[in-house]
């Protein structure tokens, strides 16, 4: 997997991540520590999608799959 895949994905799971975190260990990190991994995980999905913003002016594309889930048929 190309490094700019990993920016794809990077975009919609590091909140998710964020997120999760918050919710299963926010008692136990605290509410300061539970607000510093949200805020981060969501300010490197930004910072990504910054990255992919350049590359798809520069006038790069993609057009594939960047995980699959679920194959039919």
């Amino acid at each position: 997997m190309s490094t700019m895949e990993n920016l794809y994905l990077l975009v919609p799971l590091a909140p998710l991540v964020g997120a999760i975190l918050a919710g299963l260990f926010g008692t136990l990190l605290g509410r300061t520590w539970t607000h510093r991994i949200t805020i981060l995980l969501v300010a490197a999905s930004f910072a990504a999608s910054l990255l992919i913003f350049q590359d798809v002016m520069a006038g790069h594309t993609f057009n594939g799959t960047v995980y699959q889930w679920m194959t039919s048929g």
